[in-house]
């Protein structure tokens, strides 16, 4: 019996594969049966048991879109259920007859799925960008000192970001200079501002004492810098 036992356990496998072949042929001296859930809702764990004298199981999904996980005895199947509807699972099982032979066994369970399916979780929300780190501090600078300006001019402090912007936008990439620059920008804030010129003088004055500081410490030199410079005034003056 025991020789008997080790051979339908090696040949299992191939019992199971070929077990359309095999069920007319072969009576079963015994039955199977599947323990477990016949309903379930959608998104929960359906786990089933066989039930019966085999000694190996193969369990085989007919039907339903689930992930199944066999257990290492493959005595149990388990599986969530992502949807409504009939999720047949054949169960193959193999064993021993009275005379010492190979036995097969089949029962297909039905779990009936029905319920309110799940709704999928939101996607996680794509963070912002990590702001660009300022160098010379000058957005926050010009943000703060936008309180020495008249409270009737402030409104055009976007004109006046777009006046720095629009400046050096015209000196990357071309033979410019500082001085340059200084004249084209301080050109477009005269015609910006207009009549509004004497209340954002001191702001201006504010701005160029900050520049000069950052000059002699050996921070402001070049163009690429005092374009990298004036594009935080107006970063600022935007926020």
């Amino acid at each position: 019996m025991k020789s008997s036992l080790r051979s339908v356990v090696k040949t299992a496998a191939f019992v199971a594969a070929a077990v359309v072949l095999l069920v007319p042929a072969i009576a079963a001296a015994f039955s199977v049966d599947v323990g477990g859930p016949d309903k379930a809702e959608p998104d929960t764990l359906v786990i089933l048991e066989a039930k019966g004298e085999g000694v190996a199981f193969k369990w085989i999904p007919q039907s339903g879109t689930a992930k199944y996980l066999r257990f290492e005895s493959r005595r149990k199947l388990a599986f969530v259920p992502p949807e409504n509807g009939e999720y047949e699972i054949m169960l193959i099982a193999a064993g021993v007859d009275d005379s010492g032979g190979v036995a097969i066994a089949t029962h297909v369970h039905t779990v009936s799925v029905s319920g309110e399916v799940p709704p999928l979780p939101d996607p996680d929300p794509i963070p912002n960008p990590e702001p660009t780190p300022s160098v010379y501090g000058l957005d926050k600078f010009a943000r703060k000192n936008l309180s020495l300006v008249d409270e009737s001019a402030r409104e055009k402090a976007v004109d006046v970001a777009s006046s720095f912007e629009a400046a050096c936008g015209r000196a990357v990439g071309t033979d410019s200079t500082v001085a340059k620059l200084n004249a084209d920008i301080a050109t477009n804030n005269a015609r910006i501002l207009g009549d509004d010129r004497e209340s954002w003088e001191p702001w201006l004055k504010a701005l160029q004492m900050e520049l000069a500081r950052l000059a002699r410490s050996g921070r402001l030199v070049n163009l690429e810098q005092h374009v990298a410079a004036y594009r935080e005034v107006a970063s600022g003056l935007k926020k």
